[in-house]
């Protein structure tokens, strides 16, 4: 086992030789991009002069690729299907890809110079996450059927793939060790995201990271000394740069957004990741009547998803700070705005009681997201859920039953499988209320308590719907859906309908409303960027927020340099016990997995 002090010596030995050599050059950190038609999967060219990555802004998922000194972007593909998770060769001439343009996902390979094209994969199932082996010789990938998926390695001129995990279950995505001998890759056995490195001569098992985070994307510097990958603690992900050898993890950005697959330069001294950043410009508050739209709060409380009071006077949303958020009430009379004292570390997702007395939120204190309640009378913040060790995921929208008695929720119960619940306020007893193994999230209850509306993944091949369950018997029925386009957060009003909000093929977010009739229409005066809609208490109002959604490229230069958080203060370690497991005793490596629903912004 990797002590305290065995991490405390290595450390120390690296800043001493690092000082005997000279001084250590300046490490910056910088955005060189922003794109808000990016997919979000950049990886840096070999030299450290581009980065490739998936882009709508020419209308579909296509391969774009920027020029890091000239800020030049360069369209690499041109085709209807979506191209997407490109990797560079280690000669920077090919890029090895995912594609849609067979039918399924399959891998692709561009010749960047005569902008050839060759179809590597030709599975009946999904192929993705491609990676190159070092000698350019081979591509590593994921495959196979969902439940049953696995890590495979084809040749790069083309050939019969070979599978080399170690049996078929929740596999992520690899990368190769600079030696070409083992991969580091991801898997999601034990319900959470954990690293592991796969030797390939043997399929010998070694367990990098395991625990309650969610780490993935792993990648391993040119010089085999360390691995960068996304690190989840139940909510936004961070770049973290571990040593395989003693275990040392450190933490190199920790943003409100999400920091997500790190890559390196062939020298080490370039280390490229995106940023996924959703922020709010706007809460407004359309009249269907009028058909007039009224800003309620502006851009400079950063805010996010709202909820108006039962009568109407007051306001209470999500404010993003610079590292936390924060609950606020605005009083429409007045124009007042006070912040919510919640008793945790961070508050999001507010809902008004029926009654219009208590706020149901989700709430974080360390490193997990709960429930709770506040009553604005007495001040009082109840916990609802006491921190139950099986629910993840708590950071959604939540609703009331309409006799205020429990609140409904969504949480993660299983990797790639969201639940509902409901919690009864007063005895704090959990109840199902879907177990069918999908995505299911953003619930709401109708005005009349017997059905709740949410948002799913069911109905085939992992896309998206709207559904409609009744509690008397327990039958679904779709209302939007299933289909490739994105749509999220539906709530119903009264009278019948119902609004979400709905991605257009320039992946801009408007509201869609559904009349009892069942047709469907956009609201234009909305504008683009709407998001987290509802009605007022009669109808008759929408709440929304205007978020602007952009995908945002970051450039660590010089990560061990001086002033780099990962030679700075010790943060948290992590204990690893470094072992090799032989394929026989590999245990949970291997139940479900596969690919998300098609929202790159998942992946």
């Amino acid at each position: 086992m990797t002590t305290h002090l065995t991490q405390w010596l290595w450390l120390t030995l690296f800043l001493l030789g690092a000082a005997a050599c000279g001084p250590a050059p300046e490490y910056q950190l910088r955005t060189l991009a922003t794109d808000p038609a990016g997919g979000g999967d950049a990886t840096i060219s070999p030299d450290g002069r581009r980065f490739v990555t998936t882009s709508r802004r020419g209308g579909d998922w296509d391969l774009w690729a920027f020029d890091i000194e000239t800020s030049a972007w360069e369209r690499l593909t041109d085709d209807p299907a979506e191209d997407f998770e490109a990797r560079w060769s280690p000669n920077g001439r090919e890029l090895a890809f995912t594609s849609t343009r067979s039918g399924g996902k399959d891998i692709w390979v561009l010749t960047l110079d005569s902008r050839e094209l060759r179809r590597l994969t030709f599975s009946e199932h999904d192929d993705e996450y491609p990676a190159w082996s070092p000698d350019g010789e081979s591509i590593v990938y994921t495959g196979g059927p969902w439940g049953k998926r696995d890590y495979f390695i084809v040749p790069a001129r083309g050939g019969t793939p070979r599978r080399v995990g170690v049996r078929p279950g929740q596999a992520g995505a690899c990368a190769y060790d600079p030696d070409g001998e083992s991969l580091i890759c991801h898997h999601y056995e034990s319900g959470d995201g954990d690293l592991f490195r796969l030797r390939l001569k043997d399929r010998g098992v070694k367990p990098l990271t395991f625990g309650d985070d969610w780490d993935y994307k792993p990648a391993a510097s040119p010089d085999g000394q360390w691995i960068a990958f996304s690190r989840s603690s139940e909510g936004a992900s961070g770049i973290w740069v571990m040593s395989p050898e003693t275990g040392l993890v450190r933490q190199l950005t920790d943003s409100p957004f999400n920091d997500r697959w790190p890559t390196w330069g062939a020298d080490g001294s370039r280390l490229l990741f995106h940023r996924l950043a959703d922020r709010g410009k706007a809460i407004k508050r359309f009249d269907r009547q009028s058909g007039q739209v009224e800003t309620l709060v502006g851009a400079e409380h950063a805010p996010l998803q709202a909820s108006l009071s039962p009568d109407g006077a007051k306001l209470a949303f999500c404010s993003q700070g610079p590292e936390h958020q924060q609950l606020k009430i605005l009083d429409l009379q007045s124009g007042s705005i006070e912040r919510v004292e919640t008793a945790t570390a961070e508050a999001c997702y507010p809902r008004w009681s029926p009654e219009g007395l208590r706020l149901a939120f989700a709430g974080k204190n360390y490193e997990r997201w709960e429930l709770f309640v506040k009553d604005l009378k007495s001040g009082e913040v109840d916990a609802l859920l006491g921190a139950r060790p099986d629910l993840h995921g708590l950071d959604g929208p939540l609703d009331w039953s309409p006799d205020g008695t429990r609140v409904l929720f969504h949480a993660d119960t299983e990797p790639h499988e969201a639940q509902l619940f409901t919690v009864d306020v007063s005895s704090g007893r959990v109840s199902e209320v879907t177990q069918e193994g999908w995505f299911d999230e953003a619930p709401s209850f109708s005005a009349d308590g017997r059905h709740i509306y949410f948002m799913s993944t069911r109905g085939g091949d992992w896309t998206w719907s709207l559904m409609r369950l009744s509690l008397a018997d327990g039958s679904m029925e779709t209302l939007a859906g299933p289909d490739w386009k994105e749509k999220n957060f539906i709530r119903p009003g009264r009278g019948g309908r119902t609004v979400w909000s709905a991605y257009d093929d320039q992946r801009r977010e408007w509201l869609v409303e559904r009349s009892p009739q069942g047709g469907v229409q956009r609201l234009e005066p909305a504008g683009a960027g709407a998001r987290w809609p509802s009605y007022s208490s009669d109808g008759g109002q929408i709440i929304y927020t205007v978020l602007e959604r952009t995908v945002e490229y970051w450039l660590a230069e010089n990560p061990f340099g001086s002033g780099s958080p990962l030679v700075g203060p010790r943060r948290r370690p992590l204990e690893v016990e470094q072992r090799d497991v032989p394929a026989s005793e590999t245990g949970p490596l291997a139940q479900a997995g596969g690919s998300t629903p098609i929202d790159l912004f998942r992946r």
